[in-house]
């Protein structure tokens, strides 16, 4: 075992700082028979200073911004670029700076503890995003200083691993990329009720497709009520897939919700057992996707997850919530009383990328109580709908994102997928994007 000890004597919150160590240590780009200790008074280790003064040997320069014990700091923060062996990494800091060198004679340019807890703890979301809310009562993505700095499209925090290691002489193996394919059901079908023709024909008026466009929605009304598999969001037998390279399979099931935003009905329930079974025949876990305002309300959220366990006759490791809503103290606390082991809720509505940093399963971070949650955050990089609505339904887009996003992510890091069953009845793209979604698997393998 090799051990590299931080060193730090000053005044700053040293449970923030643990955290970070641990994360380091379990991170799957720590090289093996390594590992971080703090103050571990061995005189043999290499060490690290994490220090406000000078010392030799290797420096990490403390900040203590975000691990301050005085108060929170809700300034402005920028991000700044740095150089190291042709990568580049960037910095979470309170000033902004010219583009420099990442390690100059073993000291570090900036603080690279604050910057991971700054990503991994999701920092901002606690302490920023009340004036930056948007109607569901999510962080607007434009907000965050990821997508404002147009960095969310690489995992700063795992390239940051990557160079910390690199910097104190470690060997790093580029390691393939991971991915998890996961799906949300938040329908089974389109057509369970008359009524929803109704509302698929004004919806098609209302898009401007006109007499042909109701044509062809009346026409696929009239195959779904002749044959229930030909539905157009029906798609279960293509969607889930048999393919055993992905390291986590996961369906999210709906199991109430009374708003206009949930579309939980009694046709739902009667069906839920026949998809159950699908996505256990080809390997799947299945997850609770709680209702949309389940998010803040105990007593809804475990009444559903009873119901899904009924029904599944299974144990529910995994939890997504509808519409990604998500308050980071109260949810969180929900999660962890309900039992799971894995949230997958952080990602982005309306953009593809690294909301967190990283794209690796990681324990998130508990404010209130200064400690990690004992459940474990498994981050959405790609949702199939957040990448329609910023291409507009452009399927030549919805390809060349994707494709670019993984020429980008080839290595050392994890991408969790979320396909929804209804996203391939686009109107104007289905096949397309449909073909889209198959030629994506096979680039996965």
């Amino acid at each position: 075992m090799q051990i590299v000890n931080i060193i730090c004597d000053c005044n700053i919150n040293f449970n923030r700082l643990k955290y970070v160590i641990d994360f380091i240590n379990e991170h799957p780009l720590c090289p093996n028979g390594v590992k971080l200790l703090l103050n571990s008074g061995n005189e043999g280790y290499k060490k690290i200073y994490y220090t406000v003064e000078n010392e030799s040997g290797y420096i990490i320069p403390v900040q203590n911004l975000l691990f301050s014990n005085k108060k929170e700091f809700t300034g402005d923060l920028f991000i700044n670029e740095y150089e190291f062996n042709g990568n580049k990494y960037y910095s979470v800091e309170k000033i902004r700076k010219l583009p420099y060198f990442f390690n100059v004679e073993n000291i570090f340019a900036f603080d690279i503890f604050e910057a991971i807890f700054f990503h991994i703890s999701r920092y901002e979301e606690y302490f920023f995003s009340k004036n930056h809310l948007d109607k569901h009562g999510r962080m607007k993505s434009g907000a965050q200083l990821l997508v404002k700095n147009n960095l969310h499209h690489i995992p700063v925090v795992d390239h940051l691993i990557s160079g910390f290691f690199e910097s104190l002489g470690f060997d790093i193996q580029e390691r393939r990329t991971d991915f998890n394919l996961t799906h949300d059901i938040d329908i089974i079908r389109k057509f369970d009720s008359n009524f929803k023709l109704v509302k698929s024909i004004g919806r098609v008026l209302l898009m401007g497709l006109g007499i042909k466009g109701v044509k062809k929605i009346v026409n696929s009304f009239i195959i779904s009520k002749k044959d229930k598999t030909r539905d157009p969001y029906y798609t279960y037998e293509w969607l889930f897939r048999e393919e055993n390279y992905f390291k986590k399979k996961i369906v999210f099931l709906v199991a109430g919700g009374k708003t206009r935003q949930d579309l939980y009905n009694k046709n739902y329930l009667k069906e839920l057992p026949d998809i159950i079974q699908k996505a256990k025949d080809k390997s799947y876990d299945i997850g609770l996707h709680p209702s949309y305002n389940a998010y803040n309300y105990k007593l809804m959220f475990e009444k559903e997850l009873k119901l899904l366990k009924s029904e599944s006759k299974n144990d529910i490791k995994y939890v997504r919530i509808h519409f990604l809503r998500l308050d980071l103290q109260k949810t969180f606390n929900i999660i962890e009383d309900l039992g799971f082991e894995y949230d997958s809720t952080l990602g982005y509505n309306d953009e593809i990328g690294f909301r967190c940093g990283t794209g690796f399963e990681y324990f998130p971070y508990n404010f209130e109580e200064e400690k990690r949650w004992e459940f474990k955050e498994l981050p959405l990089v790609i949702m199939d709908s957040a990448l329609l609505k910023s291409c507009k339904d452009d399927n030549t887009c919805f390809e060349e994102k994707i494709d670019n996003f993984l020429g980008w992510n080839k290595y050392n890091t994890q991408i969790t997928f979320n396909f929804h069953n209804s996203t391939f009845d686009r109107i104007k793209i289905s096949e397309k994007i449909r073909n889209s979604y198959i030629d994506l698997i096979k680039l996965t393998k």
